[in-house]
């Protein structure tokens, strides 16, 4: 009884607009702090480089700021980063991966290897034929 009416009310609130946006934004947030990780930046790092004050930096990794794609952009500039937005159908299921090219001895066409590509989150293993698989299946497709 307790879980039917629990699932009522989040049916209910994923109908409006503002779940959805805060959503965006805390995904936002955590790719925000995550780069930071990356780059060994703190939050009074990343206010200096966009010359803000550090309570400003706070209220945006909670979720609170009022982000415009400009702010996020200015964010993922001085962190080094870009901003990626994908609209997609309402059922689908998204999932990202993001390759880092290592710096690699190219091939005497200039090509770099496949194994030198890895995919975040993997624990840096190289990404091989997954990768080789999907970019055959699209040449195909073409």
């Amino acid at each position: 009884m307790v879980l039917k009416s629990l699932k009522k009310i989040q049916d209910r609130v994923q109908q409006k607009p503002t779940f959805w946006a805060q959503e965006a934004k805390l995904d936002f947030a955590l790719d925000m702090v995550q780069l930071m990780e990356r780059r060994g930046m703190t939050k009074a790092d990343l206010a200096d480089a966009l010359n803000v004050a550090p309570p400003y930096i706070t209220k945006a990794l909670r979720g609170d700021a009022n982000l415009t794609i400009d702010s996020m952009v200015k964010f993922a500039r001085a962190l080094k980063g870009k901003v990626c937005i994908k609209l997609t159908e309402e059922d689908a299921e998204q999932r990202w991966f993001v390759l880092y090219k290592r710096p690699a001895v190219a091939n005497a066409r200039g090509d770099t290897p496949w194994a030198q590509l890895d995919v975040a989150g993997i624990r840096g293993e190289p990404l091989t034929d997954l990768v080789k698989n999907s970019h055959e299946t699209k040449l195909a497709a073409a």
